[in-house]
């Protein structure tokens, strides 16, 4: 059995029933490789000849792997073989990019255009919305402000907190979630602008935030 969301091969097997325990070495050798030619396959494990499971953590997605046990007898040279079996660990393709590309303010919210890699296979995905850079204290005001399962998707409006919208700059970003509601990808993190004018006699002041450049992303 392939458990994704912890990234491992649970195996369970059948005890040797032709030959006495006694004359049954204490241990199987199981063998484990990415092709069907078993001569190539590493010994990757002793398993007590009493216990029936094994699993092999830290494994990677969408790979084959093959196994196989040996038992030996400890009163001549005989070794049995178990049957080869395969498993697929099949997992959704992940999005090869993400980004957002612009966040345009209106009267009624600001519209975030992004562009996800259209050949995912990923189908959850959500717009969150900080109110600080990505720190520490930004956790506690993140607010998901759209989900969507389309990763042809290019925009979506939010329209939460319109006033605020105009008086202070949100950061947004856009996450790909697994089946496991882990994420996968991320987006870069981008602000909202606000202006400000500031007039003084025949002049106007204009000021603005800037735009925040993710490198970590």
């Amino acid at each position: 059995a392939y458990d994704s969301c912890n990234a491992k091969i649970d195996l369970s097997w059948k005890r040797y029933e032709g030959w006495d325990n006694n004359n049954t070495d204490q241990y199987y050798n199981l063998y484990m490789g990415t092709t069907p030619d078993w001569t190539t396959f590493k010994h990757v494990a002793d398993v007590d000849k009493f216990d029936l499971t094994y699993s092999i953590k830290n494994v990677s997605e969408n790979q084959d792997y093959y196994f196989y046990i040996t038992a030996s007898r400890v009163d001549t040279s005989f070794v049995t073989y178990s049957n080869l079996y395969h498993i697929y660990t099949k997992m959704a393709a992940h999005p090869q990019y993400m980004q957002i590309d612009s966040i345009i303010g209106t009267d009624n919210g600001n519209k975030i255009y992004y562009t996800i890699d259209p050949t995912t296979e990923i189908t959850n995905f959500k717009l969150v919305r900080w109110e600080q850079p990505d720190t520490n204290q930004s956790i506690f005001s993140a607010r998901v402000i759209h989900s969507f399962s389309d990763p042809n998707s290019t925009y979506s409006l939010d329209s939460m907190d319109t006033w605020a919208q105009r008086t202070r700059k949100f950061y947004y970003k856009v996450d790909a979630y697994n089946g496991c509601n882990s994420v996968v990808n991320l987006t870069n993190l981008c602000n909202s602008i606000i202006p400000r004018i500031k007039p003084k006699g025949s002049t106007v002041h204009l000021e603005w935030d800037t735009l925040m450049i993710d490198t970590k992303r």
